[in-house]
This record gives C-alpha cells, sequence and structure tokens, in this order.
C-alpha cells in the first residue's frame, strides 16, 4: 500500500479534468487498495503500457510526440500500472522536439481520457509558446477527452477519426464517504481541527451542505477558467463552448460544433503536417533564392541569365487543390469567412432588421463597420424622436430598434454554430 494515501489525496476532494468513465475507474482502483486487495487484483483490466519514449522522428522531419493514457502532473505516484502520463513529460516532450534541429514540425498522437488539473493549463501553455517556433498539430488517435482535448486546443489544428472522440470540456470530483465502511468495521473516529474548512474532504465524516458548497465552488471556477481558454482558442464564444455541456463528440459532429478542423486519421494528420512542412520549406527556399538588390547606382539593366543559372532557378509549382496543405489553408480561409458572415448575420438580427444581412455581406461589410452603420442609424433616429416630441409637446417614443445585448450573443452563437455546420456548403443568408 505505499503511497495510497498520496495517491487517494490526488484523486478525491478535487477538481480533475477527466470522463466520469475514467473517474469511475480510477476510483475503483483507489478503493480497492484500500479495502485491502492486492495491487495486481486491484489494477486487473487496466493498461499496462510503458512508459513511451519521448518522441519519434521520421524521415520527413515531424516529431511525433505520444500522449497516451491518463494525464497526471507528475507520472510516477502510481507508476505505469493504469497508463498514467505526466504533464510535464508531455511539455519535455515538445520542447525537446522544438530545440532538435532535424525536427521540422511536432504532431501530438493523443489518445487520453483527460486527468488532474493540476499543471494541465500551465502544460497547454507551455505547448501554445512552443508552437510560435514550430508549427504543432494535433491528432486524436483515437479520443483526446477534457484535459486532453486542453492540450490539443494548443496546436494550430486538430485532426479526429471518423470514430475517434473529442469534448468532455468540464470539470469532475469525488468525494469519499467511508462512514458506513467504517461502522461495520466497529470504528468511529473524531476529528479535532482548527478552521472550518480544516477537515473538509475527511472520508470519515459525512459530507456537509458547506462542504459540497465549498468542492462545487472549486469545480465552477476551474470549469470557467476551462471553457474560457477553449473558446479563446478555439475562436467560439464562452457560451457556445459552456452550451456543450461537456459532452463527447465523434468525428464530424466534433468539427460541426467547432472542436475539429479535419476529419483524418492518424495517417492522414501526419501526411498533412508532412505537406505543410515541405511546403513551408520549399517557399523559404524560394525566398532565399531571390535576386538581391543594390542600391549602389540608379542604372536599370535587362539581367542576362545563363543556361546555367537558368537550369539552376527554383521552380514555380502548380498549386494542387487536393495537396492536404493546400486544403487546411482553403479550410482555413473558409471557416473565417463564415464566421465573418455569421457576426452580420447576428447582428443583423439584434438590431431587428435582418432584412439587411444580404446587402451589407455583398458589400463585404465587416462586423465592426456593419455596427457603426447601425448604430449611427440608431443614433440618429433617436434625436429626430427627440425633436418631434418636443415640437409636439409629446413625450418621446422610445426606438424600436434598440440593440439587446442578449438576444445577439444568443443570435450569434446560433449563427456561429450553424455556419460551422454549413462550411463546405454556400452559405445563404
Amino acid at each position: 500500500m505505499k503511497g495510497l494515501a498520496h495517491v487517494a489525496g490526488r484523486l478525491f476532494n478535487t477538481p480533475l479534468a477527466v470522463t466520469a468513465a475514467r473517474a469511475d475507474v480510477l476510483a475503483g482502483l483507489v478503493s480497492g487498495w484500500m479495502r485491502g486487495e492486492s495491487r495486481a487484483a486491484a489494477t486487473a483490466g487496466m493498461p499496462t503500457d510503458a512508459t513511451p519514449p519521448p518522441y519519434t522522428v521520421t524521415s520527413q522531419r515531424v516529431a511525433i510526440v505520444p500522449v497516451l493514457g491518463t494525464l497526471v502532473h507528475r507520472a510516477s505516484w502510481m507508476d505505469a500500472e493504469s497508463g498514467l502520463v505526466g504533464y510535464t513529460d508531455v511539455v519535455n516532450a515538445v520542447e525537446a522536439a522544438a530545440n532538435d534541429p532535424n525536427v521540422g514540425a511536432i504532431l501530438l498522437q493523443l489518445d487520453s481520457p483527460g486527468g488532474e488539473v493540476a499543471g494541465a493549463f500551465e502544460a497547454a501553455a507551455a505547448i501554445r509558446e512552443v508552437g510560435k517556433r514550430k508549427t504543432i498539430w494535433a491528432v486524436a488517435d483515437s479520443a483526446a477527452y477534457s484535459a486532453a482535448y486542453l492540450l490539443a486546443s494548443a496546436a494550430e489544428r486538430i485532426v479526429v477519426p471518423q470514430t475517434g472522440g473529442l469534448g468532455s470540456i468540464g470539470v469532475i470530483a469525488m468525494r469519499l464517504d467511508a462512514t458506513e465502511a467504517d461502522a461495520k468495521l466497529g470504528m468511529k473516529w473524531s476529528v479535532i481541527k482548527a478552521g472550518e474548512q480544516k477537515a473538509f474532504g475527511n472520508p470519515h465524516t459525512p459530507m456537509t451542505e458547506t462542504e459540497a458548497a465549498v468542492l462545487q465552488g472549486k469545480v465552477d471556477e476551474i470549469n470557467d477558467l476551462f471553457v474560457s481558454t477553449i473558446a479563446e482558442r478555439r475562436k467560439l464564444t464562452p457560451r457556445a463552448v459552456a452550451g456543450l455541456q461537456a459532452g463527447t463528440f465523434a468525428g464530424e459532429a466534433a468539427k460541426r460544433v467547432g472542436l475539429a478542423d479535419q476529419i483524418g486519421t492518424f495517417n492522414d494528420a501526419l501526411a498533412g503536417l508532412t505537406a505543410a512542412l515541405n511546403d513551408a520549406s520549399a517557399a523559404r527556399g524560394v525566398a532565399r533564392g531571390g535576386t538581391k538588390m543594390s542600391t549602389e547606382t540608379t542604372t536599370t539593366a535587362v539581367p542576362v541569365i545563363s543556361p546555367t543559372a537558368a537550369a539552376e532557378a527554383p521552380k514555380v509549382v502548380p498549386i494542387n487543390p487536393d495537396d492536404p496543405a493546400i486544403k487546411a489553408a482553403i479550410e482555413a480561409a473558409t471557416a473565417r469567412a463564415v464566421g465573418d458572415v455569421a457576426e452580420v448575420v447576428a447582428l443583423c438580427a439584434a438590431f431587428r432588421c435582418p432584412e439587411r444581412a444580404n446587402a451589407f455581406v455583398a458589400e463585404k461589410k465587416t462586423r465592426d463597420e456593419v455596427f457603426a452603420i447601425l448604430q449611427a442609424e440608431l443614433v440618429a433616429k433617436d434625436a429626430a424622436t427627440a425633436t418631434s416630441g418636443a415640437h409636439s409637446g409629446a413625450a418621446p417614443e422610445a426606438t424600436q430598434k434598440k440593440l439587446d445585448p442578449a438576444a445577439y450573443e444568443a443570435l450569434r452563437n446560433q449563427a456561429v454554430l450553424e455556419a460551422h455546420a454549413r462550411r463546405s456548403a454556400p452559405l445563404t443568408v
């Protein structure tokens, strides 16, 4: 039972960013130890994956960082018996790959139900920072839930298989009550404490309403941070992310709600990232091969190109619309355009003039430009109404075209979600 108290302290009475199913498995594991079962019996059926290597590098200079198992701040507290992966190990692997001159891009290979909150947000921030130096993609192979999705969100692009899963953007906490077990053993515990919350989480006393409220507050606080982080990284609104209700989404559904950028397997993601890396390398090569301009003379001369120089000149490669990298760029641009149109549609609806959306879109007006136009019209109408009321002696009537912030937010969320669902089809407004 070495380390049992430490394990229980990491599992109970603290927020976890993990799926409920895996939380139940871990709770059962620890409960088995607490009942006196052997470690072999308690861990029966649990993954026994050995600690994977930090990363591997393909012949095309893509580093593959495996993130396979339940995530913890440090992986040493339960060995590898339950397939644990430490956030520190993941970050160290990503940073080592970024500093490796033989690596041009990084692919996070995720298959994880999530894990501890401790260390999760710091790890995601560190991965995002590395992404400023080297391109990072993430692929669910086959699932990236909760804290694992938090790590994936730090990547530039997220790929999920048709039957893979993403989501579970939520927080869970468990509180063990061992009072009935104590009673069966004829044991009664007395707790002497100073401070109302000092003994919160003690499994040998029943949970009070105050204790439940405090634990719920911690869960809500972490959940708000989780939701806002995903919203910022995936270009969604916090309300839209919270509206997913910590649900899990497979394949197309994950893409439809904005959690994924592409449907594809691990091999598809690797091929796409490799192509993007090669395209970027080719572009840098063309830039380095360009003619350097001289400022030493104002005379313009027609250059004479020798046959040898012409043969060595970089060739212009035509764009292949089926290239994964080109598809990715087109899809990203389409997503941004669809999001802009959704903003305009929602804004017109909130100002109660939905019939004007078509014209604004046709004129390529931005959301800020539309807002300025409608707001100016609103101010002018209010001024005219006030002047008319003053001349007639009647009280001015309130304008009928006031912006309803709550309505705008709801309409925007709906428009964005619908836009994601229609990315590959022409948008009709």
